[in-house]
């Protein structure tokens, strides 16, 4: 008998972290603008994930930065995001300089 509970908490702490990294990754996915704040942050730009603002553009599916992070490598700065939506959630990628 003791080796089923075992069995069961460990499926039943597993279920549980599976459902909190579900909550997070859809939390960190829920709006465009967060989304956007999620892309910066992983692009390595913890700061200005915090501190830039953003402007939605009139095509929807654009975002921009209005204090962007400068790329060190290049010398360029990352203020455009393509926002795309994926059922529930929305995605967001760098999409090049303004043109």
């Amino acid at each position: 008998m003791g080796a089923g509970r075992q069995k069961k908490r460990v499926r039943q702490r597993m279920m549980l972290g599976i459902l909190g990294l579900t909550i997070i990754y859809y939390s960190l996915h829920a709006s465009p603008t967060i989304a956007v704040r999620t892309c910066v942050f992983y692009l390595g730009h913890p700061v200005a994930a915090i501190t830039s603002g953003i402007h939605e553009e009139t095509n929807a599916s654009y975002v921009t930065l209005t204090d962007p992070p400068i790329e060190k490598a290049t010398g360029g700065d990352l203020d455009r995001y393509e926002v795309k939506r994926y059922g529930v959630i929305y995605i967001a990628r760098f999409a090049g300089g303004l043109q």
